[in-house]
């Protein structure tokens, strides 16, 4: 086929475009960590608060603090009194936060300050993930 100047002028535009992947790589994560501290500004609102909003809430305070305590709390004293019962839900939540307390308390925090922060560390993560996963997987290259 004759090539034309017409052809060639569009070949000189297509090739003179932006180049986007230099945003992925700079800009993508600067926006998921900021959407990240916009995230956990939201979720650590509910913690400022002198008392707990819910009494769910107290109940898994408490077996935080024995897991803070023992480790492995197995056995919750302060239900079904007089006798206690047994702790069903799944220890990983509590032992999970408790390591945090753990490295946190060097720095001073009480146990109520962490346990509030904990939620809103997990969406704080959960977003930065989240973004790492969106924006910076391999794209294949433009056609």
């Amino acid at each position: 086929m004759v090539g034309t100047k017409a052809k060639e002028k569009n070949k000189e535009k297509s090739t003179s475009s932006f180049d986007f992947s230099k945003i992925r790589v700079y800009i993508f994560p600067l926006l998921v960590i900021f959407i990240a501290i916009i995230g956990y500004k939201i979720r650590a609102v509910t913690g400022q608060t002198k008392y707990f909003i819910d009494p769910d809430t107290f109940y898994h305070f408490e077996i935080y603090k024995q897991a803070i305590q023992e480790w492995v709390p197995k056995y919750y004293p302060l239900a079904n009194a007089p006798f206690g019962s047994l702790i069903a839900e799944p220890l990983g939540l509590y032992i999970i936060p408790a390591l945090l307390y753990r490295f946190l308390s060097v720095l001073g925090l009480e146990a109520i300050e962490v346990f509030k922060m904990w939620p809103p560390l997990v969406g704080f993560f959960s977003i930065i993930v989240w973004g790492t996963a969106t924006f910076l997987r391999p794209h294949p290259p433009a056609a």
